[in-house]
């Protein structure tokens, strides 16, 4: 449970940096994906990608080289049934990289959504062709819970973020709505109440 009450030092600099993203408008894009688990051998089902303005800029079912296990389907809803004439996330990539491609990509968690995507295109060596801007972090730093044991501020997941505004859009774990709740967070982080 998040304290409403206690305004923390840190919070003026999330409010700060929000802003600056918040800025860039027509190049920033809000990034999401849900995968098979949360393994070095995962992969990407499905990703979305959400324009500044809140439209989807591209969503698509991701067929995976391995069997959607039970438990991240119980998660997400996704089912092998369901990605069985997916394309596979290469061919899927080839269209979102141009997209994004020097552009300002803001993704709840990004380290994992951008290992995520490293896997599912097989290349270790891969780096992406735009800058990301963690949300995570950011909204982070905006609570300023200080975690001792990681030297850095209590993350929080999403849903936690989503609770703290009070944003009526529902934690789905499917790639464009959680694109559009991250997008939602860093919003109101910087003080900008978008109509949902």
């Amino acid at each position: 449970m998040i304290n409403r009450n206690v305004i923390p030092q840190s919070r003026n600099s999330a409010i700060l940096r929000a802003r600056q993203v918040v800025e860039k408008k027509t190049d920033l894009y809000f990034l999401d994906t849900e995968t098979t688990g949360l393994g070095f051998t995962d992969e990407i089902v499905e990703i979305a990608i959400v324009s500044f303005d809140g439209s989807i800029a591209f969503e698509s079912l991701v067929k995976p080289y391995i069997p959607i296990p039970k438990e991240a389907s119980k998660l997400h809803g996704i089912l092998d049934s369901e990605v069985q004439n997916a394309p596979r996330f290469m061919h899927v990539w080839a269209q979102v990289e141009p997209l994004l491609q020097g552009k300002t990509v803001g993704i709840y968690n990004d380290d994992f959504d951008i290992k995520m995507i490293r896997q599912s295109l097989r290349l270790t060596n891969w780096k992406p062709k735009f800058v990301t801007i963690d949300i995570m972090k950011i909204f982070s730093e905006y609570i300023g819970e200080w975690d001792s044991r990681r030297l850095s501020y209590r993350y929080f997941k999403l849903d936690d973020a989503r609770n703290y505004f009070r944003i009526p859009i529902q934690n789905s774990h499917r790639a464009g709505e959680d694109a559009l709740l991250a997008r939602a967070v860093l919003l109101r982080i910087a003080g900008i109440t978008d109509p949902i």
